[in-house]
């Protein structure tokens, strides 16, 4: 089994670290000691990681993944790509002391009401490398991040080559 990464509790590299996940799930050998790489390729700073930089970054490891964008997300549309053998990294966000807050998270499967996610956050800050989310809560993420912002955006990402 893959052992994902997760980022440090009250850090803002979220954006490096789906990048990294999803480059475990090819298959590359990248540790968290790489950290320092996949920041600056993505131009990450205090305010976290800018979606210009993150797609950017994403399209450096062509053609050994392949992604699509979606906005506006489906659950089905999440279970669909799944099923293929996809991956999917979310960005959502919530409101925070009156501010919005975004973060980068990733589903690498899914059974028949729940989700296998990647550098989640819970509800107290912490950071998870792997849990089970339930499918009420992924829908609920996504509402939320729609109340907030406007638009959840997905990221369905397949093997390439």
């Amino acid at each position: 089994m893959t052992r994902y990464l997760k980022q440090a509790d009250g850090s803002y590299i979220c954006g490096p670290i789906a990048v990294m996940n999803v480059l475990k799930w090819v298959g590359y050998d990248v540790k968290y000691n790489d950290l320092k790489y996949f920041k600056d390729m993505c131009e990450c700073n205090i305010d976290g990681t800018r979606r210009n930089n993150f797609e950017r970054t994403l399209g450096f490891f062509r053609p050994d993944i392949k992604f699509y964008v979606r906005n506006i997300i489906k659950i089905g549309q999440i279970d669909k790509h799944l099923e293929k053998d996809g991956f999917i990294i979310l960005q959502t966000s919530k409101m925070e002391d009156g501010n919005r807050t975004g973060h980068y998270w990733s589903v690498s499967s899914k059974s028949m009401n729940s989700y296998i996610a990647h550098n989640v956050r819970d509800y107290d800050e912490n950071f998870y490398s792997r849990c089970i989310l339930l499918r009420s809560e992924v829908v609920q993420r996504l509402r939320r991040s729609l109340t907030y912002y406007n638009e959840p955006r997905g990221y369905f990402i397949s093997k390439g080559k």
